[in-house]
């Protein structure tokens, strides 16, 4: 599906020239992603954009950042944004929305009581 479109006309909307995708706040995936925390991907199958978003949670991984990928089949770009009428969407911000819960319990139990 990237391959057709134009991604010169597209890219052109965000950034001035090629160079600027070496630019980390353009492309994390050029960061410093070390000590980044835990991280919850969902990812749209059609989307133009899956690719680099597998390339980034490979990427985290590398940084030793625990990543949580979810591929979501025959979703689109901007899915999530459709909650209201698209079921896939409710079921992967519910995902979502569980993993951070499971998240931020851990911290939780993990970290030093106050007395």
């Amino acid at each position: 599906m990237a391959q057709l479109l134009n991604y010169g006309a597209y890219d052109s909307n965000y950034v001035r020239d090629e160079r600027d995708f070496d630019d980390p706040p353009v492309c994390p995936l050029h960061a410093d992603l070390r000590g980044l925390p835990p991280s919850f991907l969902a990812i749209a199958e059609c989307d133009v954009l899956a690719d680099k978003n597998r390339a980034m949670a490979e990427a985290l991984c590398n940084a030793n950042v625990e990543v949580e990928e979810r591929v979501y089949q025959g979703a689109t770009h901007s899915f999530l944004e459709v909650v209201r009428i698209a079921a896939l969407s409710d079921r992967a911000l519910n995902e979502a929305t569980c993993w951070l819960v499971q998240q931020v319990n851990r911290e939780i139990k993990d970290s030093p009581s106050i007395s």
